[in-house]
C-alpha cells in the first residue's frame, strides 16, 4: 500500500499542487506535505476525505498507488469534489 503514490496520482489527474489539494479536501497543507514526504500516514478519516474529494472509494484511492505507470495513461479521470468545511 503506497498512499504517497496514490496521492501523487490523484494530484496529477486533477492538476493539483499540495496547497490546492489541502484546500479541496479541507485538510491542512502541513499534513499533505508530511504524507507526501513519508513523515506521517493519514488517518482513516483523512483517507476517506481525500478519496471522497477525488470521487472514488477508499479502496480505489489506495489501489491507485499499486497501478503500474504505463496503466495510468489509460485510466479515466475521476471527478474532483470539494469538501465543504461549513457544518
Amino acid at each position: 500500500m503506497d498512499i504517497r503514490r496514490s496521492m501523487k496520482f490523484f494530484m496529477y489527474f486533477h492538476d493539483l499542487n499540495q496547497s490546492e489539494l489541502a484546500s479541496a479536501t479541507g485538510l491542512g497543507q502541513t499534513n499533505i506535505h508530511r504524507w507526501l514526504n513519508g513523515k506521517a500516514e493519514p488517518s482513516l478519516y483523512m483517507l476517506k476525505t481525500m478519496a471522497y474529494c477525488c470521487g472514488v472509494s477508499v479502496s480505489s484511492f489506495i489501489a491507485q498507488g499499486e497501478i503500474e505507470l504505463d496503466e495510468i495513461a489509460s485510466t479515466s479521470r475521476p471527478v474532483l469534489r470539494r469538501v465543504s468545511t461549513n457544518a
